[in-house]
């Protein structure tokens, strides 16, 4: 990979990082393709204190259901 390549990957990641860690989801998701899917695994525990969801971005679906409540995303 060419090193103009590699540092606008970096660039990007970089960005992304920062995008979520100021909570900025709207933004994020203008990040993402239409034909993306993103997983997300939860983190079990041996003994749970809350009930355990699993976070599904599939496109344009998510952003209607889930950013509308931005404010309740746990990322």
């Amino acid at each position: 990979m060419r090193d103009e390549t590699i540092r606008e990957v970096e660039q990007f990641l970089y960005r992304e990082a920062r995008l979520l860690d100021n909570r900025q989801f709207h933004e994020w998701l203008e990040l993402l393709t239409d034909d993306l899917r993103y997983w997300m695994p939860i983190r079990s525990n041996r003994y749970p204190v809350h009930s355990t969801a699993i976070t599904i971005l599939d496109g344009s679906r998510y952003e209607e259901s889930e950013v509308s409540s931005e404010n309740d995303l746990a990322l």
